[in-house]
């Protein structure tokens, strides 16, 4: 099988064909976020789901499949009635996906469908500037592979 999906009449299918399921989703319960300063979120003690091996502790996230991922990264009570918040997710030092807002907003989410290759690291960074420290942030990120290539 070349892809994942790419099925053939009279094709035998190998385990490898069927076992390859990847995912990760990470959940920063609290953390601070200083104001002014780009924070690279540490997700250590917050995995929930880890099918692959992606992370065992820090900021980065190691993919183990080459694919097509959906993305999501969540920041929950990030800003205050003023300000901005921004969330950037990194493959690398390139950013893949980002979520901005000028206007105060409590919360923001990004989502993106990106094509990943085994050994790609991936971090969350944020950055707020209400005037002060943002306290008791909740981040979450997930990475689930939609199309082994």
């Amino acid at each position: 099988m070349t892809n994942q999906g790419d099925f053939t009449a009279g094709q035998t299918l190998q385990a490898s064909d069927l076992n390859s399921f990847s995912q990760v989703t990470i959940l920063r319960q609290t953390d601070d976020i200083p104001n002014n300063t780009n924070t690279t979120i540490d997700f250590t003690g917050g995995e929930l789901v880890d099918v692959g091996g992606w992370y065992s502790s820090g900021t980065t996230l190691t993919v183990d499949i080459t694919g097509v991922y959906l993305l999501t990264a969540n920041a929950i009570n990030l800003n205050s009635s003023s300000g901005r918040g921004l969330l950037n997710l990194f493959k690398g030092t390139t950013v893949i996906a980002s979520a901005d807002d000028n206007n105060g907003a409590h919360d923001l989410s990004l989502a993106a469908h990106y094509p990943l290759t085994a050994s790609d690291q991936i971090t969350l960074q944020c950055y707020q500037n209400s005037g002060s420290t943002k306290t008791g942030v909740t981040f979450m990120l997930s990475c689930h592979l939609i199309r082994k290539t």
